[in-house]
């Protein structure tokens, strides 16, 4: 049975209510009671603690996001089974952001996390009070029970909204936000007349994790398609504030009013068919690098039949770290480089002379050494010269 335990951040000041335990400042119910404004605080329903050991923290931004777009303050983790050895590497996975050292037992951790204002549920008594615990955006209507790689499933139902973020596997919810700020769930994945926004838990409901599908989408912009059926929609961004992954809590959403419907889905989606996304291409980004070893952060070369002539070019070598347009401020851009697809279309240009610069299409994507990519190409149009200078890839 799915255990959703509830919790608040307390203010202070009030007075603590009944049945309630106290860590800091988090607030963590621990009897069956109507928990709606409970003692004038937002309570808000955990993840499921029969999958694994959730850890509780505390957000002093107040800015966590959340489907209801209200203040919060409290945001979760949980390790990916209930075993000593995934909750220890949890923790150490905390500790490793804070620079801090491995520990070597699950006790341990747990005396670290309550020592520094967190909550385990490691040995705490289960929360057996099902999932409906009621208040602000603590109800949640189940996680969908059919399963399968890539694949996401609404988990509540049309109307006002009445569910918890998507913080189970392969949850999918769709809102609409009125010009008064109402916010109800919806199927229909159009932005026109219908979802403001979409949310979806970082895994599929097979437990496939897409954080690093997701991170290039928020860092590098992209595109991203939604599909049930025969129906699918497309948004595409190159413009962060567009995607955004709260990877805390595990879960990615899309602001569709900023962003460019290219596909738009004929009916809306209906409850309890299996929901597929796909990850585009990021159209229109373009990285750097200066010609020369590509084992080297910041550079690239060509192969080109023993020249320099871009229109003989049959691979790009290019680091996995790569420059921005001034030349400067080195970023590691797998994420970006493993979201291209065979097929693709990209320009090679000096920042220099546009008159050197050639289109090509992907036909390979390898790897170059442990820190680079070679990209196999078909020269399509343009010409030039290969060169010491700052070169431009666009891919378009």
């Amino acid at each position: 049975m799915a255990q959703y335990r509830p919790f608040a951040i307390w203010d202070g000041e009030s007075t603590v209510p009944s049945g309630i335990a106290q860590n800091q400042n988090i607030l963590i119910g621990e009897t069956d009671q109507e928990y709606f404004n409970l003692g004038g605080f937002d309570w808000w329903a955990g993840p499921d603690e029969s999958l694994g050991y959730v850890i509780a923290y505390y957000d002093q931004t107040f800015t966590h996001p959340n489907p209801l777009n209200i203040p919060c303050g409290i945001g979760f983790l949980r390790s990916s089974e209930l075993t000593d050895a995934s909750f220890l590497l949890k923790v150490n996975q905390l500790r490793s952001e804070l620079s801090l050292s491995d520990l070597s037992n699950a006790n341990d951790a747990k005396t670290w996390l309550l020592a520094n204002g967190y909550w385990t549920s490691y040995g705490e008594a289960a929360w057996t009070y099902g999932n409906s615990i009621g208040g602000s955006g603590s109800s949640n209507n189940g996680s969908g029970s059919s399963s399968g790689d890539g694949q996401w499933f609404f988990y509540s139902d049309e109307g006002s909204l009445n569910a918890n973020p998507p913080i189970q596997d392969g949850n999918l919810i769709f809102l609409m936000r009125s010009d008064l700020n109402i916010v109800t769930e919806t199927f229909n994945p159009n932005k026109v007349g219908g979802a403001n926004e979409i949310y979806l838990n970082v895994s599929d409901s097979n437990g496939t994790d897409y954080t690093s599908q997701f991170t290039n989408l928020q860092t590098n912009g992209g595109s991203i398609t939604i599909t049930q059926g025969a129906n699918s929609v497309t948004y595409t961004s190159t413009t962060q504030g567009v995607f955004f992954l709260e990877s805390q809590a595990g879960f990615f959403f899309i602001q569709t009013g900023q962003a460019t419907q290219t596909v738009t889905s004929a009916s809306p989606f209906v409850y309890g068919d299996p929901v597929t996304v796909s990850f585009g291409s990021p159209v229109g980004t373009k990285h750097y690098w200066t010609a020369g070893d590509p084992s080297q952060q910041g550079q690239l070369s060509i192969s080109a039949n023993n020249s320099n002539q871009l229109e003989l070019t049959t691979n790009i070598f290019v680091s996995k770290f790569a420059k921005d347009s001034s030349g400067s401020n080195i970023t590691d851009i797998s994420a970006f480089i493993s979201s291209l697809s065979v097929g693709d279309d990209i320009i090679l240009k000096s920042t220099s002379a546009s008159s050197n610069s050639a289109t090509y299409n992907i036909t390979s994507i390898g790897q170059f050494g442990s820190n680079g990519f070679n990209l196999g190409v078909s020269h399509i149009s343009g010409s030039g010269y290969m060169y010491v200078a700052l070169w431009e890839i666009e891919f378009i």
